[in-house]
Parts: C-alpha cells; sequence; structure tokens
C-alpha cells in the first residue's frame, strides 16, 4: 500500500492498526500530514465498503457448483441480499480474469459456435445464450439475446401477455463472433450445428476460414439434453460444456425452482461459472 495521499499527494505516516472485525485481518491505517486524510491498505480494493468480506472466497465456488442464492444464504447464515449484492461484483472479477486469459491464448485450430435457449421470468420470455468453445472447452466468449417463443400456442400467449418479442439471436451471435477475433487464424475451423444463420454470419466475419456444420442428434437425459445419445459427437466440446452449465448454475436446470428475472443477472451469473470452468475444472482436467 503507497504511503502517499491521493489527495494532495505528500507523504503520510502509519497512524494505526487494527483487526478487521469480520475476519480478524490485521488493518494499517496512514494518516496524511497535510490534509488530514486517512486511508488503509484496503482503500483502493475492489471489496471496498463490504461487510462479510470472509464469505467472499467461500460464496463464489458455490454460486458455480448449482447452489441457489437462497441456499447460499442458508448455509453461510447470511440475508439474501447479501449474497445477492456480490453477484455483480463477483461477475466484474470474473470479466477481468477472463479478458486476461483470453489475451494469453493463441490462435484456436477449432472453435464451436452454438446457442443454449433458457428464459427470463416465465417460458414466454425464452433468451438465446450464444458461446464459442476452443476444442479443449475453454469458453471464448458468451452473448446473451432475446428470442420469441417457440410454438404456436405458447407464441399467442406471449404476444397477448408480453407484446411481440424482438428476436436478437444474429445480433448476440455477431457481437460473439467479434470478440475472437484476435483467436482466429487463418486455419482456424468453426464446427457448429446446421443452423442457417451460423453459415451466414460466419461467412460475413470471417470469409476464409472453412466452416462445417453437423445435423443434430437425438439429445439424452443425463446430459440436461445436451449430450447426446451416439458413440461420437462432432460438436462434444460445446455440448459437454452446455451441460456443465444446466449442471453448475441452478437457474439454467431444466426442473428447476430457481428462474431468471433479469436478463443482465443471467449474463453475470455465465461470467462467474465460466471464469470457475476455465481456471478450475477445465484446467484440472488438461
Amino acid at each position: 500500500m503507497t504511503r502517499h495521499c491521493s489527495r494532495c499527494g505528500k507523504l503520510g505516516a502509519r497512524n494505526s492498526t487494527y483487526l478487521r472485525k469480520d475476519d480478524r485481518e490485521k488493518i494499517t491505517q496512514y494518516r496524511c500530514f497535510k490534509c488530514r486524510r486517512t486511508w488503509t491498505d484496503k482503500t483502493d480494493t475492489p471489496e471496498k465498503g463490504q461487510r462479510l468480506r470472509s464469505i467472499n472466497r467461500t460464496l463464489s465456488p458455490l454460486l458455480s457448483s448449482g447452489v441457489s442464492i437462497r441456499r447460499c444464504a442458508r448455509l453461510l447464515n447470511v440475508n439474501p441480499k447479501t449474497v445477492a449484492r456480490r453477484v455483480p461484483f463477483f461477475a466484474a472479477q470474473a470479466r477481468t480474469a477472463l479478458a486476461k486469459g483470453q489475451a494469453a491464448l493463441r490462435v484456436c485450430e477449432e472453435i464451436y459456435l452454438d446457442e443454449l435457449i433458457t428464459f427470463e421470468h416465465t417460458r414466454c420470455k425464452p433468451l438465446a445464450v450464444c458461446m464459442a468453445v476452443s476444442k479443449d472447452r475453454k469458453i471464448l466468449a458468451m452473448s446473451v439475446s432475446s428470442m420469441p417463443p417457440h410454438g404456436v400456442h405458447l407464441r399467442r400467449i406471449a404476444l397477448k401477455k408480453y407484446g411481440k418479442r424482438l428476436d436478437l439471436r444474429s445480433k448476440g451471435v455477431k457481437q460473439c463472433l467479434d470478440s475472437i477475433r484476435p483467436l482466429v487464424g487463418p486455419q482456424t475451423l468453426f464446427k457448429s450445428d446446421q443452423e442457417p444463420s451460423y453459415a451466414r454470419l460466419l461467412a460475413r466475419t470471417f470469409p476464409r476460414n472453412t466452416h462445417r456444420a453437423f445435423p443434430s442428434k437425438r439429445a439424452v437425459i443425463a446430459g440436461q439434453g445436451e449430450l447426446k445419445d451416439h458413440s461420437f459427437d462432432p460438436l462434444f466440446a460445446i455440448n459437454h460444456t452446455f451441460a456443465m452449465f444446466r449442471a453448475n448454475l441452478a437457474r439454467l436446470a431444466r426442473r428447476s425452482w430457481v428462474t431468471t428475472k433479469k436478463a443482465a443477472r443471467l449474463e453475470d451469473f455465465l461470467y462467474i461459472y465460466a471464469a470457475f470452468h476455465n481456471f478450475e475444472l477445465t484446467a484440472q482436467a488438461s
């Protein structure tokens, strides 16, 4: 921690030390001789202003292990609002870590592209989570987009209750592809299912790269509908990653009491798990 005051720039000195109440960590306090401002070792840290900082190390892995906000609060003996307010904080840290991890990656030989379907508040408001995954199941980019519901009956109900819902999936796929430009080389091969929009957007964004589309196969219940009931799955990397998302995020499970109320909050949880997935789960597997 610097001993120079951030307000006037003058040199300060150690004023006192004390033990923080929630985690008993020793904190050093400094005082400026000119403006009398005081600051500590933790003044400029991202955790500034948080109470119960001791739960951060336990809470983040719990949120990435299929545990809901209410159950996390019960296990840690805190208020559910405390857990909910930490989600944007964890998501900001995860975004920073993923950006640094992406900058350290090399050009990928193969990139898998697909979308995971979920919803916000009700199934009349579905969401599409576009994701790009490397061959070793590293998550490279994600985006969340709104889409109209499937089925004539559900569309009729959604139109009556919530009005017309925009289809922004192409915009989400384009955003995802733009994010992985530094990882795409001349020999990078793109793999996806036979969704027509993928071929069009890939040809427009990366015209010199090869794109291979594979037909969809029947899913199995064991993989939350993402893993395929065949001996060989050409899209195993991304299908397995989607299955892990559904297993480790309570709000993405097929049959769950946990639902997403805001698309922005779903995106926060996706980034929290993506960091845990890239730096903990796939790191141990490799």
